[in-house]
């Protein structure tokens, strides 16, 4: 790859450069059958030059595009839309948008696996009269269609395979995946497909070893459906879950009783997903997707698929594979996009946004939803390292704007972290307390991202540092340059977020930043008994000659005590300028360097995100425009 000469640097070793770790998400819609317009609420999408990412258009707009889609009374036609989608299925599901009760179909009960009649149920369920436990069990037959060994199946909601095409299991099987079963070792305690741990390193293999999938985000999740799936009877709340991958969170859901609307292009992880779902008889509360959730409705994206390794770093344009991974594979597709926009027009309980470096495309495309329905919850993986490890600058600055967005909508930030995902939890129980993003936490990470654009992030470096010590000898180096006070400080290359409006349920306390946003301009660490440096690398681990440069301690004078008392004393005099200071609104308070500069130019850091910033984004009871509500937070 040819990087431009602006192009700023991501990360230090002594006298050399090097690209920073990055620690990849190990994972990577709803509707009421009305169409939701493309500019609806006034809202406006702008979508970031430069992607990469190869589009075909399929219509001339969202407006010509949906126009040709209305049946003869100017109603959305089901199969209109689903012949222009290629998808085969129809526009809108009766037993989604209405949430049926259990379909009782005729059972299936048939023999056509090449393993049945062998003495084995094979098709995932347990054997007739066996006890259910949390044992791995393999799959090589379709329900249904292990009959004499399994017993009769009766399905939940519609089976394409009942017909005599191949069901999910056959395709998994002919590609050469295995197919493995076993029973979630927490609540609601539903049965979960998932793959050979030696082939994807990452679900599956917590899925075998533990029986759970990111069980301390799962407790989030949990104790939302549990509060709201259920409150109103005559509708159970929506899950949109937008990048599905095995399916684990949309099964969670519709098991505690919640609509859930899953999109997952990816046709292997598609395939684990439809199974699960009629494995735990869910079908008439799930509604399936095989499109791209977008800003952009009528194109067809290119992702890149891992068919062995990391398998959730499935990306548009493949930017979030890692190429280091020994032996890994990946396979090209070409999927259809929609955005959520077109497709929801009801209040949404909780959204899932998981899709490697993709969220902000996703929450462009659902401006209007937001600015007309109530989204209580968003769970979303947060990737700036994706766009800036590809230069990808505008995709970064949309990439924060898309937090400050959700912030004016009325929403409030709590940082799950990444590093204790998998962590063992109860589900039930008090959710721990979280520091919250507030906006004025954004304001830096959106003048962080136009400095390191222009390669002047931390810029220029204090000569009494970059002269004798070779870890300050460049600066515009990601994670080490990023303000101590942004979220940006604490990532190493993603993060995963919740926002919510649900004060109760989410506990927030102090806001987040590798120093507080009371610590004055002139400290350059936190206190001698600091864990973590920049980027939350452990301090521990790291080598002294890059200790003071992370805003660590140095543990060996004899090799960075000088430098750590020159950091010291380049702070006191207030010269290091990555440590300037902002008001809430973006505007500076203390500054220094390249950032004096750029901030004389632009006025403010919230300049930077403008052009990403839907023309109306109001929460229906919070605010009522984007711009009365400037001094939040």
């Amino acid at each position: 790859m040819k990087i431009p000469k602006d192009s700023g640097r991501r990360g230090l070793l002594p006298g050399i450069t090097f690209v920073a770790a990055c620690l990849f998400c190990l994972g990577t819609g709803f509707y009421t059958g009305k169409m939701y317009s493309s500019n609806a609420g006034g809202s406006s999408v702008v979508v970031p030059s430069g992607s990469g990412v190869r589009a075909v258009r399929m219509g001339s707009s969202s407006s010509s595009s949906a126009a040709k889609t209305l049946g003869a009374k100017g109603k959305p036609d089901p199969e209109l839309l689903a012949k222009k989608l290629g998808t085969g299925k129809p526009y809108y599901t009766q037993g989604v948008t209405r949430h049926l009760a259990p379909q009782h179909l005729k059972p299936l009960c048939t023999n056509t696996c090449k393993k049945a009649k062998d003495g084995v149920c094979d098709d995932g369920r347990f054997k007739p009269g066996a006890q259910k436990d949390t044992s791995v069990r393999k799959v090589f037959c379709d329900l249904g269609t292990d009959c004499d060994d399994c017993g009769p199946w009766e399905p939940s909601g519609d089976v394409p395979w009942a017909s005599g095409g191949p069901g999910p299991v056959a395709r998994l099987l002919a590609k050469g995946v295995e197919v493995r079963v076993k029973r979630a070792a927490v609540a609601p305690y539903f049965d979960f497909a998932y793959t050979d741990p030696a082939k994807d390193f990452d679900v599956s293999g917590w899925m075998e070893n533990s029986g759970a999938v990111e069980a301390s985000i799962s407790k989030i999740f949990y104790q939302i459906f549990k509060e709201k799936c259920k409150a109103d009877p005559r509708k159970p709340g929506l899950f949109v879950d937008v990048g599905s991958n095995f399916g684990w969170f949309a099964v969670m859901g519709a098991a505690m009783g919640c609509r859930v609307l899953a999109f997952e292009p990816v046709p292997t992880f598609h395939a684990f997903l439809e199974f699960s779902v009629h494995l735990n008889g869910l079908a008439q509360a799930v509604d399936m997707r095989s499109n791209v959730v977008s800003a952009q409705s009528g194109a067809v994206l290119e992702m890149v698929v891992p068919t062995k390794g990391i398998w959730g770093t499935a990306s548009i344009g493949g930017y979030n594979i890692d190429q280091a991974v020994k032996g890994s594979a990946n396979e090209k597709i070409q999927v259809p996009s929609q955005t959520l926009d077109e497709l929801v027009d009801d209040d949404v309980l909780l959204m899932k946004v998981d899709v490697e470096g993709w969220e902000w495309s996703v929450m462009q495309g659902a401006a209007g939803l937001m600015a007309q329905r109530t989204v209580e919850n968003i769970i979303m993986e947060y990737s700036p390292g994706v766009p800036e490890r590809h230069f990808q600058h505008d995709q970064l600055k949309a990439t924060v704007q898309m937090l400050v967005n959700i912030v004016d909508n009325g929403l409030r930030i709590a940082h799950i972290g990444d590093a204790g995902k998998h962590g063992a939890a109860a589900m039930e129980g008090q959710l721990d307390e979280m520091e919250e993003v507030t906006r004025h936490t954004l304001m830096y990470d959106l003048l962080d991202v136009q400095l390191f654009q222009e390669g002047k992030l931390g810029c220029p470096m204090p000569e009494a540092l970059s002269g004798p010590h070779p870890a300050w000898s460049l600066c515009n180096a990601l994670p080490e340059d990023a303000n101590p006070h942004s979220l940006r400080s604490l990532i190493g290359h993603n993060t995963n977020l919740w926002a919510s409006r649900n004060p109760k349920l989410q506990r927030l306390k102090g806001v987040v930043g590798l120093l507080p946003v009371d610590v004055p301009h002139t400290q350059w660490f936190l206190n001698p008994g600091t864990e973590l440096g920049q980027g939350s690398r452990p301090c521990a681990q790291l080598a002294p000659a890059v200790q003071v440069r992370h805003r660590c301690p140095c543990t060996e004078p004899d090799k960075c005590g000088k430098e750590e008392a020159a950091a010291k004393e380049a702070a006191l005099a207030g010269i290091i300028p990555s440590n300037y200071k902002l008001t809430p609104d973006g505007r500076p308070v203390h500054v220094t360097g390249a950032v004096k500069e750029v901030l004389e130019r632009l006025g403010s850091a919230e300049a930077v995100g403008l052009q990403y910033r839907p023309g109306k984004w109001s929460g229906p009871k919070d605010v009522a425009t984007v711009d009365s509500a400037q001094s939040t937070i």
